[in-house]
């Protein structure tokens, strides 16, 4: 009996190889090193993985047109769009070092999100990885679950004058705090369509009065006059564009 025809491996499985391959050369020049997430092809999937996050995090839908289609995108294009949203940096040794105390805290208390792709059973050698993979081994790590559910009993029943904003695309805003009856002049509030830079200012009209208003008898000064103040300086489109590029400088899965 004939052997039936073997269907071709998924577009994904075709990328990983020449993929992986930019990056070794890009890790070699670079001097970077995998030894604390074991090896270059657990980071690579995690930097992967991470892009759908990244994006959310710290960009959204007004460049989703900035994304090329994968089907007719070529490597090197597919490559740099990984780079420029999610970091091909973020799980050498060098790019974790700065951030070992956050993945200790992850690892040990805050916990750290999990995402189910089963659309890519098949593709994902090692599923979305956890905190734990991030830290040295040598640093011995303990999680304990009670650190934050003590926390958010505290904030749900004891909370004053706290203020929380969420954005409304940001993927960490997808368990916020919640306000029990013990909570006295706090609020939790979302930014329509903003990422991980959400605040006052992008909160829709009524919220962001009282918001407003609430910070500024917090610290104990007077609200404005009715006409609005009068700008100290010309506005300057580069200096929005400039701190735009800070904010946004650093990817993968940050706090």
């Amino acid at each position: 009996m004939p052997r039936p025809p073997e269907r071709p491996p998924a577009r994904g499985a075709l990328r990983r190889g020449p993929l992986e391959a930019k990056y070794k050369a890009w890790a070699e020049a670079e001097g970077a090193t995998f030894h604390t997430v074991g090896t270059l092809d657990k980071a690579f999937e995690a930097v992967v993985l991470d892009f759908v996050w990244g994006f959310w995090q710290y960009y959204g839908q007004d460049v989703c047109d900035q994304i090329p289609v994968a089907k007719t995108a070529t490597d090197d294009e597919v490559y740099d769009t990984i780079d420029a949203y999610s970091g091909w940096s973020a799980y050498t040794d060098q790019g974790l070092e700065t951030y070992t105390p956050y993945y200790y805290q992850a690892a040990t208390q805050l916990g750290s999100p999990f995402i189910k792709q089963p659309h890519l059973k098949g593709l994902s050698r090692y599923g979305y990885q956890p905190a734990r993979n991030f830290v040295p081994r040598e640093i011995p790590m303990k999680f304990d679950p009670r650190a934050m559910k003590d926390v958010d009993s505290w904030v749900r029943n004891n909370a004053r004058r706290m203020l929380f904003v969420y954005g409304g695309n940001d993927p960490w805003g997808s368990e916020k705090f919640r306000l029990g009856k013990g909570a006295r002049d706090s609020y939790v509030y979302v930014a329509p369509g903003a990422n991980h830079g959400a605040n006052v200012e992008g909160l829709v009209e009524a919220e962001r009065t009282k918001a407003t208003a609430r910070i500024l008898a917090w610290a104990g000064v007077p609200a404005p006059a009715e006409r609005a103040a009068q700008p100290l300086a010309c506005f300057d489109a580069r200096l929005d564009r400039a701190v735009d590029e800070e904010a946004t400088r650093e990817h993968g899965l940050r706090p």
